[in-house]
């Protein structure tokens, strides 16, 4: 029965669903690029198609901490907006085709992670923001973002 009915439901209910064999097809890189002003690049591929966005690492920060403390918050990621209301447990930013989501202490983990392996641009390269994606977006957990 359950065969049928995941046969027969509409792809906009849970999005479309990726097989294992096609996981390769889809991923999400975060980089800090570090420098004067430190900015997280985000980097989302799916079969082929690339979207590049980057966000401010200080507002990155002051989103995450405003959403730990009970308040509505937002940030730019690229040409994008994030927002987060009172008493979510997810905080989600739009990246490509993609929201990268998460609690706050996994967007804390990735965060960490890339303190430890910051890359540094001297001068930064500019770096152009793919423009905002039109479709519905599929989840991508943060803890598997590379």
């Amino acid at each position: 029965m359950t065969q049928l009915l995941d046969k027969r439901r509409p792809p906009w209910v849970i999005g479309s669903a990726i097989s294992p064999a096609d996981a390769t097809a889809r991923a999400v890189s975060v980089t800090l690029l570090d420098g004067r002003e430190p900015h997280l690049l985000f980097d989302a591929r799916l079969d082929g198609d690339r979207w590049s966005a980057t966000a401010k690492l200080t507002e990155v920060e002051r989103f995450l901490r405003e959403s730990e403390d009970g308040l509505a918050s937002s940030v730019s990621v690229g040409s994008d907006v994030a927002e987060v209301q009172p008493g979510n447990e997810e905080i989600a930013l739009p990246v490509g085709p993609f929201l990268l989501a998460g609690s706050s202490s996994d967007w804390r983990a990735m965060l960490e992670r890339e303190k430890l392996e910051p890359r540094t641009e001297e001068p930064p390269e500019p770096r152009p923001t793919s423009p905002s994606f039109a479709g519905l977006r599929l989840p991508f957990p943060v803890v598997e973002t590379d």
